[in-house]
This record gives structure tokens, sequence and C-alpha cells, in this order.
């Protein structure tokens, strides 16, 4: 999974406030982890599923030791001023694609953590739209 490949990902993440108003994960770091054991575990203990989840920012605050290699075989890229995201060049298997959608109420920090679990084969172009 991790050798180059012909598949690629794009999408967005968004969060609805109280209020109405609509926030992206714009300037938010987006993780695209590869299905593992260990990732099934970690990732399934934290979101309550491997298939998609969401946790607040409380939630997210929670960190647990990385073992040797978690971080290191992550892919990263960054959210852009409207929210979208791309990775290319992604091998065959199964990701987890995860990003935060934070904002600031007065001093207090909103929103939180999503995930979504993305399988590719043969040249997809996969598109998602995270919400929680």
């Amino acid at each position: 999974m991790l050798k180059p490949g012909k598949n690629s990902i794009s999408g967005s993440a968004m969060m609805r406030q109280a209020g109405g108003g609509v926030v992206t994960c714009a300037g938010e770091e987006v993780n695209l982890v590869p299905e593992t054991e260990y990732a099934n575990q970690r990732i399934g203990k934290a979101y309550g599923s491997t298939d998609r989840g969401y946790i607040n920012v409380y939630q997210a605050r929670i960190q647990i030791a990385n073992p040797p290699g978690y971080l290191e075989s992550t892919l990263k890229t960054r959210c852009d001023p409207q929210g979208k995201f791309t990775f290319k060049n992604v091998g065959d298997g199964n990701w987890f694609v995860v990003t935060g959608v934070i904002w600031l109420v007065g001093y207090s920090t909103e929103g939180g953590m999503l995930m979504e679990r993305i399988s590719l084969k043969g040249g997809q172009n996969h598109e998602i739209i995270m919400t929680p």
C-alpha cells in the first residue's frame, strides 16, 4: 500500500454549528492511514467504528502512544481554504482518512475529528464528503 499507485482521493470535511453556520477543515491536516491490525484497533477504539466516525474535540485530546512506524506510514496533506483536500498516487488497499474540523467560540474550542474508511483498487478516483 505504501508504494505509489494510480489511485487518488479527493474530498472535503465540514460540520454544522449549533447556530446553523458551516465550518470546514480549512487549514487542518488530513491523514491517510493505511489499514493495519493496529490501525483497526486504534481507530475502532477511538471512533467506535472502523467505517466512519466522529469524536468531539475533547475526546480527540486523549493521546495514545504510537508504535514505531505508525506515523511514518501515514500520508499527510492539508485542507485548502475551501475545506478540500487531495491525495494523488495512492496505492491499492484500505485506508482511513482522518481530519479535524475545529473552531473557536469565545475562548472555547468546538468541533472534533472525522474519520472515514475507503478501499482503493486499480486506479480509482475516490471522492468523499466527511460530516458527522
